[in-house]
């Protein structure tokens, strides 16, 4: 690593500069193995993006934080919300949450930092995995995300908006609440 001027440079051991962008730092991690570089966005902070260590770029650096989260995948921060991509900078989950939380087989998101804020599950590809999933009707179910409920079909998939304050079943109906007003779905 050869700094000068406060611009950042990476040579390997044959002096074959790898990396000269002009970053305020660059930094090697151990996992996964690559270099974090921060790029001057402004006098007050450093954009973050990811090199190889063949210096190819992988990620732009344009992420206000960026850091290895789990497998190939990275989360990272702009303005005040997070989300999650993979190494080649694809997008997993949108930049919309306040957090996100690795569970093995998906992520549990919020959107708000209140610690009685609702909570949503994701699966690894990032979908929507409803919560609270219960029966409605013989031919429908209901389920639940961020305090938002929906009518589900048989493979949990949404036939409704996830827009309603309540669901019941009412014989052939679905009675529901909405901005605090009652009405009947068929």
């Amino acid at each position: 690593k050869l700094k000068k001027f406060r611009n950042c440079s990476i040579y390997n051991q044959d002096g074959v500069c790898l990396i000269d962008e002009g970053f305020a730092d660059i930094i090697w991690e151990q996992t996964p193995n690559l270099y974090r570089v921060f790029k001057p966005a402004d006098n007050w902070h450093n954009t973050v993006g990811l090199f190889n260590q063949n210096g190819q770029e992988l990620i732009e650096p344009k992420y206000d934080e960026l850091s290895f989260f789990h497998d190939d995948k990275f989360i990272f921060k702009l303005r005040a919300s997070r989300g999650v991509c993979d190494i080649n900078d694809r997008i997993i989950v949108p930049c919309e949450y306040h957090s996100i939380e690795y569970s093995g087989d998906g992520y549990f998101v919020k959107k708000d930092s209140k610690s009685n804020a609702p909570i949503a599950k994701l699966d690894l590809d990032g979908k929507v995995i409803p919560n609270n999933i219960s029966n409605l009707s013989c031919d429908y179910k209901k389920g639940e995300i961020f305090g938002k409920w929906a009518v589900l079909d048989k493979h949990h998939e949404a036939i409704t908006e996830f827009e309603y304050n309540s669901l019941e079943g009412l014989g052939n109906f679905i009675l529901f609440k909405k901005n605090g007003k009652p009405g009947l779905l068929d």
